[in-house]
């Protein structure tokens, strides 16, 4: 887990106790506050933004307003974490950032390709808000390859392969698939809005046509999802959505509940556990790599230990039996179980 500071300090945690998490590296990495944060796959590279400077400039390369256009300059900086103790600043790259309606310019994301060799951010007003990519081939010189000519939303994600990306539009109704090294036309993504992909995107879930429900898609053929099942029985509108690495799915509700799902077979999900969460206003959910703990929140972090979980999906016979104290009886068995003959079971 990755957190990123105000005093321009980046901490990684290791979860693989979730109940007792370590903090394993306190990296500088800026002067100024870092606002977003992304660790390669590898834990060798780190990209972190930070607003470099913000106002009024009159002299935008296109038509601009009378007086000028407010900007954010952010300041993206690739920097080798491989040596924790020893940050190394390998390059800086820019992303200018102009008002949305009335709210004030902020980046929301910076994204690593799973194989550290692309980098994601938002354009701006120059790019008329398209989307930046960069090559990190080489690190210490990133290249920034053409620009996708679509309008750059939330949320944005690499494939396994680090070849293609998907954006949504700003209004998040319609995503696109992107060659990462040739982004010059996208083909649409025939999913619903606010659609997620799982990490080896041959599963989907996006919001149900109703409230209290989801739907889960295969895209193993990502031209051509078709509907797996529905996830019901919700307590509101579904809002967000994370799935872990071995087949685990969390689903934020609008009442701020976050539910867990076994979707390791898609077309049969079950519903294992409601977490006892109610704030609204925690909207991030990411888990580990190893699926064993889950984070939610915004702004402060709440870690939870999902291994008692796992050992129960794992063997649920065992668990069982452990936590009843054994099996039934040749007496007892009669007296429950008529339809088959004894057989022990602990």
């Amino acid at each position: 887990m990755t957190n990123a500071y105000s005093d321009g300090s980046v901490i990684l945690w290791d979860t693989s106790r979730p109940g007792h998490p370590v903090q394993t590296t306190v990296t500088k990495i800026d002067n100024h506050p870092v606002e977003q944060a992304a660790i390669s796959a590898d834990r060798r590279l780190a990209a972190t933004a930070s607003m470099e400077s913000s106002g009024i400039d009159p002299n935008m390369p296109k038509p601009a307003p009378p007086g000028g256009v407010w900007i954010s300059r952010y300041r993206i900086t690739l920097t080798d974490i491989s040596d924790p103790k020893h940050p190394k600043a390998l390059a800086t790259v820019h992303a200018d950032l102009a008002p949305e309606g009335r709210n004030p310019p902020r980046l929301r994301m910076v994204t690593l390709s799973p194989d550290g060799r692309t980098l994601a951010a938002p354009g701006g007003y120059i790019t008329n808000g398209h989307l930046l990519l960069w090559d990190l081939t080489d690190p210490a010189h990133p290249q920034q390859i053409a620009t996708p000519a679509t309008e750059q939303g939330d949320p944005v994600s690499f494939s396994p392969d680090g070849n293609t990306l998907l954006t949504w539009m700003g209004d998040l109704r319609s995503g696109e698939l992107w060659d990462v090294h040739h982004p010059t036309s996208g083909r649409a993504l025939p999913l619903p809005a606010n659609s997620i992909l799982s990490p080896d995107w041959r599963t989907a879930v996006s919001p149900g046509s109703a409230a209290g429900m989801a739907v889960l898609w295969d895209t193993a053929d990502l031209q051509r999802p078709h509907r797996l099942a529905n996830l019901t029985g919700l307590p509101a509108y579904p809002t967000g959505a994370a799935f872990s690495n071995d087949g685990t799915l969390s689903l934020r509700t609008g009442d701020g509940t976050v539910t867990l799902w076994d979707v390791s077979d898609p077309g049969n999900p079950l519903h294992i556990a409601t977490l006892p969460v109610r704030d609204a206003d925690a909207q991030d959910l990411s888990f580990s790599p190893d699926g064993l703990a889950l984070a939610t929140g915004t702004g402060a972090t709440t870690l939870w230990d999902l291994s008692a979980l796992h050992r129960l999906r794992a063997d649920p016979t065992l668990q069982a039996c452990a936590m009843t104290g054994g099996g039934l009886s040749t007496e007892e068995w009669p007296r429950y179980i008529t339809e088959i003959p004894y057989r022990k079971t602990c």
